[in-house]
């Protein structure tokens, strides 16, 4: 009846009571955590966000991995900014839709400044031009040319079947290469541990000897 009821909410409010008597520094610390938390989530965010750029910028700069991940990141841009321009869209909202597109946070930023470029009236040949050291020279060319052409979307699709052609040519000319090497380093690390082994038995049994 209703003096049950009454008697389980008395015990729910000293059972509640009760524990945040004993726990209530913890939940205090919980709520402080919870809150320095959300107000530190932007800046966090933030921080990835740049070391992801960083790291970007620094896999460019080694030689062979640099060209690989450049040609990866561009042809997938230039198939999907090849396939929208030649649908109709207009280039600045092309660019920024592939600027939102899974392509590494430096070319992402990059399409997203060229957008506004763009915008704002320049033409994406002068746009790419200010971006020589991450756009190799032949897509810079392939860029004027269609644009001169009037055939951009179609040289942005044949550029972006070239790159990944050329990207899984030295995909698999880099596994190539390193696969012996690999092999030589199992065998090599392999040969030291067993050695190793070995030297210590043989000297376990000659201080074992020398106590008979």
């Amino acid at each position: 009846g209703p003096s049950r009821r009454v008697r389980g909410q008395s015990v729910l409010v000293g059972d509640f009571g009760q524990f945040m008597y004993y726990y209530w520094w913890q939940v205090a610390v919980w709520m402080w955590a919870l809150v320095m938390v959300w107000k530190l989530l932007p800046r966090l965010l933030r921080i990835r966000s740049a070391t992801n750029y960083l790291s970007g910028r620094l896999i460019i700069a080694v030689p062979v991995a640099g060209s690989i991940y450049i040609k990866r990141r561009l042809a997938k841009t230039a198939s999907a900014l090849g396939r929208l321009v030649g649908g109709g869209v207009p280039l600045d909202e092309a660019l920024s839709a592939v600027a939102m597109n899974d392509i590494g946070p430096v070319y992402q930023r990059k399409f997203g400044a060229i957008a506004s470029m763009v915008n704002a009236g320049s033409s994406l040949d002068d746009a790419i031009q200010r971006e020589r050291r991450i756009f190799p020279k032949s897509f810079r060319a392939a860029i004027g040319l269609g644009e001169r052409s009037g055939l951009l979307g179609e040289s942005l699709e044949r550029m972006g079947e070239f790159y990944a052609r050329q990207a899984d040519l030295q995909s698999r000319a880099v596994t190539e290469m390193l696969f012996p090497v690999a092999i030589i380093a199992i065998g090599s690390t392999t040969f030291l541990v067993y050695g190793s082994f070995f030297m210590f038995m043989v000297k376990l049994i000659d201080l074992l000897i020398s106590q008979l």
